[in-house]
């Protein structure tokens, strides 16, 4: 098979390539914005072409052109703003063959909306959201005294402000058009990758972010197994009608799992749950293939961390 990659620049990358490459007959695409000398991740790829920014009108045409060219049967998304611009354009890759590897459009808008997330469960009683607001002027300030105010279609924590009160946040925030704004709780920051079928079948593995990187990314974490959780995730991801590997975050307060984000893409710790033993790529792409995927893995608690290293390109 012919599959495209796109960001390979991004924490997911190496995780998800490598995984691909475990099929000898898969010929990889790599796209990234920057130039292959800056990304070390461009060794793994078979072919690698630098791609304008997804915002950019050139985006779709480019990535349609060149998996066009290059006689690409399934194409892997790693960031959401990607996924939001894809997302749109589906029919116009399906004429041409490509699969596009992500939930459907309808499933996405959801997902990276976090007041329509928040709208969505606010009455559930088996998934506990964070209270929400769309406006400033919504909150009680006598309720609530620490505020966290968050773009609503934002991604790695990009454009978060804390604020000790509602009248620091006022002041911090010069524009506060598409934000949401929610009480901040403290608790351990729980990421769960899970996969789901058109069979309704589900895979998960779970772990908390012991240490996380300024944008949210786990560098040190402890695999974990909570039936508990798996449920409410099983339920998050029938909801939306989900095809394939997201991740879902969530913070345990008070030993109570709060719904945080859903992310329609590989999170980017997906290598530790790929080291717990479940395929979560490969099992990816059967979802688009019209495969059952493998049933749950059994991984036994643990704690991982990530390291980095230099590479040099000549």
């Amino acid at each position: 098979m012919n599959i495209a990659v796109t960001a390979i620049g991004s924490m997911s990358a190496e995780a998800v390539i490598r995984s691909l490459r475990k099929n000898s007959s898969n010929k990889i695409i790599g796209f990234d914005i920057y130039p292959k000398e800056w990304i070390a991740t461009s060794k793994l790829v078979d072919y690698f072409y630098q791609v304008p920014l997804a915002k950019e009108k050139k985006y779709i045409e480019t990535l349609l052109e060149i998996c066009s060219l290059r006689q690409v049967n399934f194409l892997i998304s790693l960031t959401d703003n990607e996924i939001d611009s894809l997302s749109t354009q589906s029919q116009d890759f399906k004429n041409n063959g490509i699969n596009l590897c992500f939930p459907n459009q309808q499933s996405v808008k959801i997902a990276r909306d976090k007041f329509r997330v928040f709208d969505l469960f606010k009455k559930s009683n088996e998934v506990l959201v964070i209270p929400t607001f769309s406006n400033i002027d919504e909150i009680d300030v006598n309720k609530y005294k620490s505020i966290i105010a968050k773009p609503r279609k934002g991604r790695s924590s990009e454009g978060i402000i804390k604020a000790i009160n509602i009248h620091h946040l006022q002041h911090s925030i010069c524009k506060i058009k598409d934000y949401i704004f929610q009480p901040i709780i403290d608790g351990t920051y729980i990421t769960v990758d899970t996969i789901r079928d058109e069979f309704n079948n589900h895979a998960s593995v779970s772990r908390k972010e012991l240490l996380r990187t300024m944008n949210g990314a786990g560098t040190v974490i402890e695999l974990f197994r909570d039936k508990e959780l798996e449920n409410i995730v099983n339920k998050i991801t029938d909801y939306l009608n989900i095809h394939g590997c997201i991740n879902i975050e969530f913070i345990l307060c008070d030993d109570k799992y709060f719904l945080m984000d859903i992310n329609p893409r590989f999170s980017a710790g997906i290598g530790f749950s790929i080291i717990a033993g479940y395929d979560f790529v490969g099992n990816h792409l059967k979802c688009f293939q019209g495969i059952p995927i493998d049933k749950d893995v059994i991984y036994k608690p643990q704690i991982l961390s990530k390291r980095y290293v230099d590479i040099i390109h000549n």
